[in-house]
């Protein structure tokens, strides 16, 4: 009686069902993965559940112009300010649309929000600006009037494509910080630039011998 192992009670039969009924549950969806499905909703069936579910207000999707894909209005604001940051903070509506691949009415209306709420952006005509090229616009107008000592605006207006107004009240507003010159109406000069010029006018005016023409 030594030798005999204690009493544990009796057998747990129910541990051993549940083991089998997992088991045959685990057969049952392999089971199911591999059958082919016969009764699988088709693309129509899906647009038409997914508007049925948009236009009680359920969600608020965008559906792509594609006609593939629904996108939610959190997702056009990334990809928007992604089209953005990749051009180098100056796009247009028309290229952002065709990025995001949603419609024109949808871009305005998500383009005028994110400018609103973000002042590194702005809105000029059909494109958006931002301020990070209107600095790196600014550096490179300085490199420009540096080396040639003197800039037209007018030409600077049609190589960057922006108008006349626009392009001045920016060089302005960057004048004596980012862009080291001079503004009269619509010529930028360095101060060197104006230093030789005056050089060369008084030069003149001390070797002029009878009255001379300004013209001349």
């Amino acid at each position: 009686l030594a030798n005999t192992p204690p009493f544990t009670g009796p057998p747990e039969p129910r541990r051993e069902i549940m083991d089998d009924e997992i088991a045959q549950l685990q057969k049952q969806l392999l089971a199911a993965q591999m059958k082919d499905v016969s009764n699988r909703l088709s693309h129509r069936n899906c647009v038409d559940l997914i508007s049925k579910i948009i236009s009680q207000g359920d969600i608020k999707l965008l559906h792509t112009t594609t006609g593939r894909e629904y996108l939610t209005h959190e997702q056009l604001n990334k990809e928007i300010n992604e089209v953005i940051e990749r051009d180098g903070g100056r796009t247009s509506m028309l290229n952002i649309q065709k990025n995001c691949d949603v419609g024109t009415e949808h871009v305005q209306a998500a383009v005028k929000a994110i400018v609103k709420g973000d002042k590194h952006k702005m809105l000029l005509g059909s494109e958006v600006i931002t301020t990070r090229y209107l600095n790196a616009m600014a550096e490179e107008i300085n490199e420009k009037l540096q080396t040639l000592g003197r800039l037209d605006l007018t030409h600077l207006a049609q190589e960057f494509d922006l108008p006349l107004a626009f392009l001045t009240e920016q060089i302005s507003s960057n004048l004596d910080t980012t862009i080291k010159g001079r503004l009269q109406q619509t010529h930028l000069f360095t101060n060197a630039f104006v230093h030789r010029l005056r050089v060369q006018i008084r030069g003149a005016l001390h070797a002029a011998t009878m009255p001379t023409s300004l013209k001349s």
